[in-house]
């Protein structure tokens, strides 16, 4: 606050002068000339404060001495009359902006565009203070039937996807002007913004029709609020749908972006105003300002990602495996690309894969950061590598024909890992394991046993019997010796590792997928065997399909 408060004030003649001419006052008599210094006075000769108090006299709502009354009135209920200080100051100059903001109030009663131009005061309160274009609302307002018609008849798991709006948000940018055809809703709004303009609370660009506040316009309009949090979910929700649900770099997005900016910044800081917003619809906000953030090369997308990434887990729980996660992991991944953050984004794109390897767009993104990177790193480097190890891991995991690819691109990962690692380095065994998958995923299976078993031993003797990555690949080894006609072994092996698992059931760190995925191999071998009962247990058990390539 204190950058726009030490603006000088004018002398008083020439304040008054001001007042005069902007109300359009005509007889300045001695009577008029004293109402005017009244007023310029208790205002603090501040030009701003002065230029609305001359807007609100020339529209007629008050004369030059009703106004020097209310503005009177108001400074000596709020005690403010005689108190000279930076805040006191403050508060005499956004007096005359009340003022003006109880005379629309009054007008509300008969004319309802009074009554929009304060919903509309609360909702700019949330964006940045200048350059509020009237396609925001224009693009938002044309998405809502969209989001209605696409949304009847969802079910529950569409309910926790991330990134699709829901009625709620049509909801919230409905508050702000009532549902009618598009051509009434913009009428109503501009017949709204001229109410702030002609008040000089706004100031409406000629050539552009956009909205700009001054910041002690905009100060006050946020602290006058008696209910932020729903004009803050208003603001986002209007800001949320302008974007159409598109992730895509448009013309539009240059000037959305620094009210995303400023709306996540408010909803972040002291007070948060996002209280009264449900988790789940917070969430599909995140996601809608992360992607245009990022196309726009926004620095707060990092810490909107980080907040996306933790909401979706708090509101989704272990759903959020499926049908949310992901998709802010992914978002998460691009952004810390960009970045040049790349140990974090394999981190997020990792995850990715292993759920949901047959993302198109994940491999599509893998394939263009492992091209970049062959041109610029050495072929030793680790973050290609690293790279390289996810894209063969999304091939292989998005079952469209690329097995080939996965095992060429793994066999040189591995080759030059073991050049220059440990043979325990889990970055070696890890590549290791998923080779051993290619393996028997273009039918090499002698070479996938004999890889396998290497991993396996170098595991059993590193890490802990219960260790999820020693499991899985025991548990991959299993199927490659069922596949390699070594019954008994595969066997033997499997019981023992879903016999593991059992034990692991109670603890707190359990992964329900390398469980659900051993149980799921061990009936079907018993179910081969003809151990039908037993087969029969442990089917109905396991609702996950097999996925030998969960952990690495």
């Amino acid at each position: 606050m204190r950058l726009f408060l030490r603006l000088d004030g004018l002398n008083p003649d020439a304040a008054v002068d001001l007042l005069m001419e902007l109300s359009e006052t005509q007889d300045r008599d001695h009577d008029s000339s004293k109402d005017a210094g009244r007023i310029v006075k208790a205002l603090d000769f501040h030009p701003l404060a002065i230029t609305v108090a001359g807007s609100l006299i020339q529209s007629a709502v008050y004369s030059l001495q009703e106004y020097a009354n209310a503005l009177d009135s108001r400074l000596a209920q709020a005690e403010l009359l005689d108190t000279e200080s930076e805040l006191a100051r403050y508060k005499k100059v956004s007096a005359t902006f009340e003022v003006s903001a109880q005379a629309l109030a009054r007008l509300g009663s008969t004319d309802p565009s009074a009554h929009d131009a304060l919903a509309l005061l609360d909702i700019l309160a949330f964006m940045h203070h200048q350059g509020v274009h009237e396609e925001i609302f224009v693009r938002a307002w044309s998405y809502e039937e969209s989001v209605l018609s696409r949304w009847e008849g969802k079910d529950e798991e569409a309910n926790l996807n991330i990134k699709t709006l829901t009625p709620w948000h049509v909801a919230q940018c409905r508050k702000f002007l009532q549902p009618r055809p598009l051509e009434g809703r913009m009428h109503a709004f501009r017949k709204a913004r001229a109410h702030l303009d002609r008040l000089s609370l706004v100031n409406v660009d000629p050539a552009t029709k956009s909205i700009s506040l001054h910041l002690l316009v905009y100060e006050w309009a946020r602290a006058r609020l008696q209910r932020p949090g729903e004009a803050w979910a208003s603001a986002a929700s209007i800001l949320t749908l302008s974007t159409k649900g598109r992730n895509d770099w448009q013309p539009f997005s240059d000037r959305l972006v620094r009210h995303l900016e400023t709306n996540f910044k408010l909803a972040s800081g002291p007070g948060d105003s996002a209280i009264l917003c449900p988790q789940r619809e917070l969430c599909r906000i995140w996601y809608r300002f992360a992607w245009q953030m990022c196309r726009a090369d926004s620095t707060q997308t990092i810490v909107l990602c980080e907040r996306l990434v933790e909401g979706t887990k708090d509101c989704c729980g272990e759903s959020s495996i499926e049908v949310g996660l992901v998709d802010a992991q992914y978002i998460f991944g691009i952004v810390h690309l960009k970045d040049g953050q790349v140990k974090e984004a394999v981190k997020q794109l990792e995850h990715v894969v292993q759920i949901h390897g047959q993302n198109a767009q994940a491999i599509e993104l893998l394939e263009h950061v492992v091209e970049v990177q062959e041109k610029s790193l050495a072929a030793d480097h680790p973050d290609r590598l690293a790279f390289q190890h996810v894209l063969a891991s999304a091939y292989l995991e998005a079952d469209n024909g690329h097995d080939a690819q996965a095992k060429e691109l793994l066999e040189h990962v591995v080759e030059v890992r073991e050049n220059s690692l440990a043979a325990d380095n889990p970055d070696l065994l890890a590549s290791q394991h998923v080779l051993a998958y290619a393996y028997l995923a273009c039918g090499q299976t002698k070479q996938a046993v004999e890889l396998l078993e290497h991993v396996v031993k170098v595991r059993e003797k590193s890490l802990p019997e219960d260790h999820p990555n020693r499991l899985a690949s025991q548990r991959v080894l299993a199927q490659v010796y069922w596949q390699d006609g070594q019954g008994q072994r595969a066997l033997d092996l499997i019981q023992h590792v879903v016999a593991v698992w059992q034990t692991r059931k109670s603890e707190r760190q359990v992964d329900y997928r390398g469980q659900i995925n051993s149980e799921r191999l061990l009936a079907r071998m018993l179910e081969k065997l003809a151990v039908s009962d037993e087969a029969l247990d442990l089917v109905e058990s396991s609702s996950a399909d097999h996925d030998p390539g969960e952990q690495a």
